[in-house]
């Protein structure tokens, strides 16, 4: 009796352990299964971002031939006209351009430097200018927002990158101004066919400037010959954004049709002109689809921001605008 007691109790013992052995064998199946499932979204995945990085996904066509302008406001504090920016503004969405704006605080020395990355078409750039006297030919520095300090950007005051900006009163804070030298060597990008239209004094008083924006692949460069007042450059520069852009005129075309409407500067006689002569039958929308030439020197890799750095006191230029009232 306790022998087949004990057998009985033993049997489904057995069977039971079988069972428990089958169920192993098949969870361990189905772990391999779902194993080599996630082992294959892992590659799908991998392979995925690998793709994604070496072909990044493009913008939306709308986007891609989406032009766009910038107006560089440097004179902002000084010389504020809010209605200028709105109408300007207006003008250029009107002939879908989007405008992005740049006030005072925005325009520092490496503001120059990545002002061309960002692919405008049309730059107005509202600045003060001054002419450095001291120089042969006499170039044309703009000026930017940043406090001049003679331990500030030693070896680019050294090499005649940067220099003081003065205004008609020399008891004002200088402020640093960067110079032709500079367009054309610490441009972190080329300018790809852009419209420059410098604003304030002194813009083509000289070749050097419009010819270093040029030379760093604009196609063309607006600017005045000398003094020009505030009030009297932003009129000009709006009938010259509505002969331009809406009337679809040339530049030769758009700016005699601005001096005979606005005239010269009523004070220094300073005319609007334009750099190179060659560009003088382009249309803006030649600049837009790309006819422009883009020639002229190139940097085979962006440069870097500038440090500031403090370092010893350098020797330097500096660069001078004489009027009250004048950019």
């Amino acid at each position: 009796m306790p022998t087949r007691t004990l057998l009985r109790k033993t049997e489904p013992i057995v069977i039971e352990l079988k069972s428990r052995s089958k169920k192993s064998k098949s969870t361990r199946r189905r772990a391999i299964r779902v194993g080599e499932v996630a082992g294959a979204l892992a590659l799908i995945l991998a392979v995925a971002f690998v793709v994604y990085i070496i072909i990044p996904p493009q913008a939306p066509i709308s986007e891609q031939q989406s032009p766009k302008a910038v107006i560089v406001d440097e004179v902002s504090v000084q010389f504020a006209n809010p209605q200028f920016i709105e109408t300007a503004q207006s003008i250029m969405n009107a002939e879908d351009l989007g405008v992005d704006n740049y006030g005072a605080q925005s325009v520092t020395v490496n503001f120059y430097v990545t002002l061309p990355t960002y692919g405008y078409k049309l730059i107005l750039l509202r600045v003060h200018g001054g002419v450095d006297q001291q120089t042969e030919g006499h170039p044309v520095g703009l000026y930017t927002s940043e406090p001049y300090s003679e331990l500030s950007y030693p070896q680019e005051q050294l090499s005649g990158l940067v220099a003081t900006g003065r205004s008609y009163n020399r008891s004002e804070q200088a402020v640093f101004a960067v110079t032709p030298k500079f367009i054309a060597e610490r441009s972190a990008d080329d300018y790809h066919g852009a419209l420059v239209i410098i604003m304030g004094c002194y813009g083509l008083f000289s070749v050097d400037l419009p010819k270093a924006f040029v030379d760093r692949g604009a196609s063309t460069v607006i600017g005045w010959n000398g003094l020009v007042g505030s009030e009297h450059t932003d009129k000009a520069t709006l009938y010259l954004l509505r002969e331009l852009l809406t009337q679809k005129r040339s530049i030769s075309e758009s700016i005699r049709a601005t001096i005979d409407e606005v005239g010269p500067d009523p004070d220094h006689n300073s005319t609007m002109r334009y750099y190179p002569k060659e560009a003088g039958d382009l249309k803006f929308s030649g600049i837009i689809e790309g006819s422009a030439s883009e020639s002229g020197a190139t940097i085979s890799s962006p440069v870097a921001l500038i440090d500031t750095k403090i370092g010893s006191s350098a020797t330097r230029s500096e660069f001078v605008t004489t009027r009250r009232d004048g950019l």
